[in-house]
């Protein structure tokens, strides 16, 4: 297996979780914008309608009010008539251009200015017309982005900020959008936006927004490349103790460059290693043959490969199931203490029960959960002592040459003897063995040899043998299609207080 897939796998993992949000926050940005601005051009436009209404509306009443008598009492010579229209024209200082026909035409316009007729009034013999400059509207107009036309009831214009030509009918451009509007006896009044103005605003916006947005893909994939290698850098470490530890290369604890929860499965990996050395070198003092076939046993329980094979499958499952990677790591660091308590040389079957179903649990992960496991004990036994790593072994051989492709029922039982014996029963349904294959395995169990495959079986038997006498130990029953029984039979041991 190669172990840079996870790297490649958490790099991937980081780029994913960071350029999505990146992304929805971009949109979303994008889309308050919109709507921002929508909302501000509404309301700007509907302030400057306002004002300008207000202004027209306001102008109109005071012209009204300055001038509904006068041509009902008209000056009596032309200077007074000149001076009074003057005057009420100029009193707002508001340059009102007034047109007022009698015996002759007086008026104050001067130059080619456009107007907007805000008054007309007709007498018996004279006719009055008051207009206001309409670039005076100029003034109301703070805002210059909009544009604006008042036109006459039937759309004809009085003025435009587009300059379009005085008298010429008004027609809506598709271009213009966002219009507010008024209407009143007299006037008509249309304040817009060019759309083509907004459209170059978005596109300056949306260039801003990918730019930023590619730069933060670039500082993503820079990032997630170091983060990456700085979060499986524990990982990458204890891959490296642990090939050190199957060569025997392993001699000195070398902690993990950062604490973290991988240090317990660090430091187990190398009093693995130690504890393996120490048991090497006992052999050579005392009771070799036995004491090598348990070191044996403890190597084939739980060597290094199955550790490394145990956090490969980890690392395949973070991007799978990260609840079920973080139980699977929960169980190994289990077995592993439970496995390394060397002081301890009995437990009670409830702790060797425990034991097992964490190691059925990891076996069912690397297997696609092909294993049934049951187990049938008499509870009156659960606190009673047993010899630790017991059964392990069994289940171990049932999962090895069962034909586990096919689907595995694994079956214990543990049930107490009219004599106070104990008896162990492991049978499993695989694919068993031959009359001439079981012979030979009860021969090899029988006949102890060190180099023999099945060092855990034998370990077992003669073990429970040395400690508790001929009597005692391990009985091998198989029929080729019909599975394999595994019996033991132990001692009693001491209720655990």
């Amino acid at each position: 297996m190669n172990h840079q897939l996870y790297k490649r796998k958490i790099r991937r993992t980081l780029i994913l979780f960071a350029i999505l949000p990146v992304f929805l926050l971009t949109m979303i940005g994008l889309f308050a914008y919109y709507a921002i601005y929508i909302m501000k051009t509404d309301h700007e436009l509907n302030q400057v309608n306002k004002a300008m209404v207000s202004m027209i509306e306001n102008d109109r009443k005071h012209i009204q009010e300055r001038y509904r008598d006068f041509t009902k009492n008209i000056p009596g010579n032309t200077t007074d008539i000149y001076r009074t229209l003057y005057e009420r024209s100029n009193d707002r200082k508001q340059h009102y251009i007034f047109k007022f026909e009698y015996d002759k035409l007086y008026t104050n316009n001067y130059g080619d200015i456009a107007t907007i007729p805000m008054y007309e009034q007709d007498g018996e013999q004279s006719r009055l017309t008051i207009s206001v400059p309409a670039n005076v509207l100029k003034d109301v107009m703070h805002y210059h982005d909009y544009h604006y036309v008042v036109t006459d009831l039937y759309d004809n214009i009085y003025y435009s900020s587009d300059d379009h030509p005085v008298g010429d009918k008004y027609s809506y451009d598709e271009r213009m959008q966002i219009t507010a509007f008024h209407k009143d006896d007299q006037l008509k009044l249309y304040v817009y936006q060019d759309l083509t103005q907004t459209i170059d605003r978005g596109i300056i916006l949306i260039s801003i927004l990918l730019g930023t947005f590619f730069l933060l893909i670039m500082i993503t994939m820079y990032s997630s490349k170091r983060l990456a290698h700085r979060q499986t850098q524990d990982i990458d470490e204890i891959i490296a103790h642990i090939r050190q530890a199957q060569v025997r290369a392993l001699t000195t604890y070398e902690p993990l460059t950062a604490q973290s929860e991988l240090e317990i499965i660090n430091r187990y990996v190398f009093e693995l290693s130690q504890l393996n050395e120490r048991l090497l070198k006992s052999t050579k003092e005392s009771n070799e043959a036995l004491r090598q076939s348990q070191l044996k046993s403890l190597e084939n329980q739980f060597q290094p490969h199955f550790i490394f094979n145990t956090m490969q499958t980890i690392n395949y499952m973070i991007d799978t199931d990260k609840k079920a990677a973080k139980k699977m790591m929960i169980k190994l660091s289990s077995i592993l203490r439970y496995a390394l308590r060397v002081k301890e040389s009995e437990v009670t079957f409830k702790k060797e029960i425990d034991y097992l179903e964490d190691y059925v649990f990891i076996q069912n992960i690397r297997f696609d959960q092909a294993i049934h496991y049951t187990i049938d004990i008499d509870e009156s036994l659960m606190n009673l002592q047993t010899d630790k790593l017991l059964i392990q072994p069994l289940i171990e051989n049932a999962i090895k040459y069962g034909a586990i492709e096919n689907g595995l029922n694994i079956k214990v039982r543990i049930k107490p003897l009219r004599n106070g014996d104990i008896y162990i029963a492991v049978y499993d349904d695989g694919i068993g063995m031959t009359k001439e294959r079981l012979k030979e395995v009860r021969s090899m169990i029988k006949h102890y040899k060190l180099r023999n495959i099945h060092i855990g079986m034998q370990n077992i038997h003669q073990t429970l043998r040395v400690k508790y006498g001929e009597h005692y130990g391990m009985k091998v029953y198989s029929a080729y299609n019909n599975g394999t029984l595994v019996t033991l039979r132990v001692k009693k041991g001491g209720t655990y207080v």
